[in-house]
């Protein structure tokens, strides 16, 4: 059995809560992420969520509540409702998003996160509709930059969306959107362009 299986290694309370993040309950996925916010404190702890794979488990959380579009603000919910939180899922993406703002001031972190959460985070990071979630995921944005494997990854997500909203936009008429790729080992900086050309006048 390795270090980290079951509730053994030198954080087994960490490891406990880790597992509530596979279950289908909500509740138990809230306290686990909610658990993990508060619980981990020193890098040491991080690294060893990062191998207990936390990071992913909290992604994956972010991505299925947008797949079902089941999200809600944090305290943006209308006065009517007594609950701060008015659809289900809330609880997990609020409290996922608090833990992997916590975790990812550690490098292990920053690779999982980035690997499996950019396209979530992009999301919620764009998303001004709820902007107590919207802060958090640029928050957590701008610290898994700082891991250089995710620099890649960050460019492309950040050129595909540029482009979505180049052919989303029906006003566009002539637009250059600009990326630039993030400098690698002292590499030049590179930049792609989309183009959409302004429509022909018709002939009288």
């Amino acid at each position: 059995m390795g270090q980290f299986q079951g509730f053994s290694g030198p954080f087994p309370k960490l490891a406990l809560v880790t597992r509530f993040l596979d279950s289908d309950d909500a509740d138990a996925q809230a306290y686990g992420a909610d658990m993990i916010a508060r619980g981990a404190k020193t890098q040491r702890q991080k690294a060893a969520l990062a191998k207990l794979n936390g990071p992913r488990k909290l992604a994956r959380l972010l991505r299925r509540a947008a797949e079902e579009r089941v999200v809600s603000c944090l305290c943006c919910t209308p006065r009517s409702h007594q609950s701060e939180y008015s659809q289900p899922h809330a609880l997990q993406v609020a409290s996922s998003l608090h833990a992997l703002l916590n975790l990812t001031t550690q490098e292990d972190c920053q690779q999982q996160t980035g690997r499996w959460g950019i396209e979530s985070l992009m999301a919620f990071a764009r998303n001004v509709t709820y902007p107590q979630l919207q802060v958090l995921a640029t928050k957590i944005m701008q610290n898994v930059q700082k891991h250089a494997s995710n620099r890649t990854r960050l460019y492309n997500e950040e050129l595909r969306l540029r482009l979505q909203d180049c052919r989303n936009d029906p006003s566009v008429r002539g637009m250059v959107c600009t990326v630039e790729r993030p400098r690698v080992d002292g590499d030049a900086p590179e930049s792609s362009h989309c183009e959409s050309q302004p429509r022909a006048r018709p002939r009288a």
